[in-house]
């Protein structure tokens, strides 16, 4: 049987150079079936126009509440004071976010503002997933996500989780070991089991050097990603998904996990700050 790869690219819209790296992953066909766009990001609109002719891919809104970096800012779609700074930007970390006791209601309305962005711009969001998990810290917004994608008929991304044991590919100096790296990820998974495969590709350039923060200097982000934009783009795939029984699938044809709020934990060092 084959590995099923539920593979999604996360932070559409956050950049052009993110944009370019995904569209370009999206023309391939070769791994890429889930998108998730960030609906509050500063070039959503000019990307989506491109995104939605690609049939293949499902769209997911990346529900945002957090806004991480220094050199690139984005906020609210409503008028919530309780969600962002005196800048009008969403907080950092998800703990600033959490101490500011934010209404839940008025967080999904935030959502609902995000996913008819999205549908404005043409884009029909499959599922939904979340930014940087605040659920997990802002108590009760967990539980109302479930009964929101419920109401709204998106599969809720939560629940297809599913990591392989050795996380996923471990970032290098060298590009071309990452890449190695992802065929010996590759080769560690079984057998008709379907594992999630989540990336944040972009293009290196200046405009990624604007993404970092206190925790991460200025450069670290643009490598990473632009070994990830490498990755999802590498004419290897093709080779690799023939020898290794490799079938990408999109979250509307991939099946249901359990729950995934603990596998979101670990993932996001939940407690920790």
């Amino acid at each position: 049987m084959s590995i099923q790869l539920l593979s999604r690219t996360d932070d559409f819209g956050s950049a052009r150079a993110a944009n370019r790296a995904i569209l370009e992953a999206a023309d391939t066909g070769y791994v890429v079936r889930n998108v998730s766009c960030i609906a509050c990001a500063p070039y959503i609109e000019e990307g989506a126009e491109l995104l939605k002719k690609y049939i293949h891919i499902d769209i997911g809104l990346h529900l945002t509440l957090n806004s991480e970096w220094n050199g690139v800012r984005w906020g609210a779609l409503t008028d919530n004071r309780q969600i962002t700074d005196d800048r009008g930007y969403f907080f950092q970390t998800q703990w600033e976010l959490a101490g500011r006791k934010p209404d839940v209601d008025g967080i999904i309305k935030e959502y609902d503002a995000q996913l008819d962005r999205l549908t404005k711009l043409g884009l029909s969001a499959a599922y939904a997933d979340s930014h940087m998990g605040p659920e997990l810290w802002v108590p009760g917004l967990a539980e109302a996500i479930e009964d929101w994608t419920l109401k709204k008929g998106l599969i809720s991304a939560r629940n297809y989780y599913s990591v392989a044991k050795q996380g996923q590919p471990p970032f290098t100096d060298k590009d071309e070991v990452y890449l190695k790296g992802v065929r010996l990820w590759l080769e560690g998974l079984q057998q008709g089991r379907q594992y999630s495969y989540v990336t944040h590709p972009a293009v290196g350039c200046e405009e990624m050097r604007l993404f970092y923060n206190e925790e991460i200097p200025a450069g670290v982000i643009e490598k990473q990603r632009n070994q990830e934009y490498m990755a999802v783009t590498a004419h290897a795939w093709t080779k690799w998904r023939e020898e290794l029984d490799i079938r990408p699938v999109c979250y509307t044809e991939a099946k249901e996990q359990g729950d995934g709020l603990p596998i979101l934990k670990s993932m996001l060092n939940f407690g920790k700050k």
